[in-house]
């Protein structure tokens, strides 16, 4: 690896994903690569906080503008320290799977990234409001994504949500599945984002109202939208990826969608077991840009329904088959 970078100092990009890579590579990394801008050390659990040390002492690398440290649990507070001195630069970071990330470890980061407009942070179950409102002061973000797959985000509130719909006005993804303690206030913010086109708020248990619906509907121009599998009590309304919605009724909520939202491209509503033939038609009618439409595991979709939409999109998947799971 040292006869590699020694020789390519020139390097523009580098991915050294799941390999054994070490502090002294790093090291040489530091000294070598002037000119790197991206760089993935994806699941490289060989190194320590130390080797990032070197990055923020040497002389090359920065100049990064994309950085991925996913699955790499192994960095502390002061890892994340010496990454954000070095790399004031970065543009997008990408710091999925990373089940001890705190919110000190993002404060350190926004202390010195204040260009960063992409933030991905898949599976990290105790970043908190902090974190988040960290974020809000200091950078104005493009994509945020946040996701935790086995357990659930209860310490993210709608005020976090609300300060960076406030300080990044661009945003145009978001993600923020399985924050449990969401409220129909955060549709209220999002509905505020005239760039946002792909909105990802499944898991987070929403207890939707007409009035914010409608809200975020009249304002966004959303091209994907991605439903909660797991929604047992989602009725007739394939526009927002909401898993509860006790407060509309069938007939109410297509009439939602299709009175303001015409601009979905990707749609997602499989394992929503109570949509009915009426989802087809409605979209049939009222999406025309519609191209990707997944409707698997609900059984109240009718095959002859269903296949109404075949012809009109590239991407179709349907089956009223019981979901592989437990309902809640």
């Amino acid at each position: 690896m040292k006869m590699i970078l020694e020789g390519c100092s020139s390097l523009l990009q580098l991915n050294l994903a799941f390999t054994h890579i070490t502090n002294a590579t790093i090291r040489v990394l530091s000294s070598c690569c002037l000119t790197l801008r991206s760089r993935s050390l994806t699941y490289c659990t060989s190194f320590s906080d130390k080797g990032l040390q070197y990055r923020s002492t040497g002389k090359g690398c920065h100049r990064l503008t994309y950085l991925d440290l996913s699955g790499c649990s192994q960095i502390s507070v002061d890892g994340f320290t010496y990454v954000a001195e070095a790399c004031s630069s970065l543009q997008q970071i990408v710091l999925d799977d990373l089940p001890t990330m705190t919110d000190t470890c993002v404060q350190v980061l926004m202390s010195k990234c204040r260009v960063l407009t992409a933030i991905f942070l898949l599976d990290s179950p105790y970043l908190s409001d902090v974190a988040f409102k960290a974020m809000a002061e200091v950078i104005s973000l493009t994509k945020i994504q946040i996701e935790v797959l086995y357990l659930c985000n209860n310490r993210m509130m709608d005020s976090s949500l609300k300060a960076l719909c406030r300080s990044s006005l661009k945003l145009s993804e978001v993600q923020m599945s399985d924050c449990t303690r969401l409220t129909d206030a955060s549709l209220k913010s999002l509905g505020s984002l005239t760039k946002l086109c792909n909105l990802n708020i499944s898991g987070c248990r929403l207890d939707v109202l007409p009035n914010s619906l409608t809200r975020l509907w009249r304002w966004l121009m959303v091209e994907k939208l991605t439903f909660i599998s797991r929604a047992t009590a989602l009725v007739d309304i394939p526009a927002v990826s909401m898993p509860i919605a006790r407060s509309l009724k069938t007939y109410t909520a297509v009439k939602y969608l299709t009175r303001v939202g015409h601009f979905p491209k990707e749609l997602d509503v499989s394992g929503c077991p109570l949509l009915t033939d009426r989802t087809p038609s409605f979209l049939l009618c009222s999406c025309p840009q519609l191209w990707f439409i997944s409707m698997l595991y609900c059984k109240n979709i009718s095959k002859q329904a269903a296949l109404k939409l075949q012809h009109c999109v590239q991407h179709w998947k349907h089956s009223d088959d019981d979901a592989p799971y437990s309902q809640d």
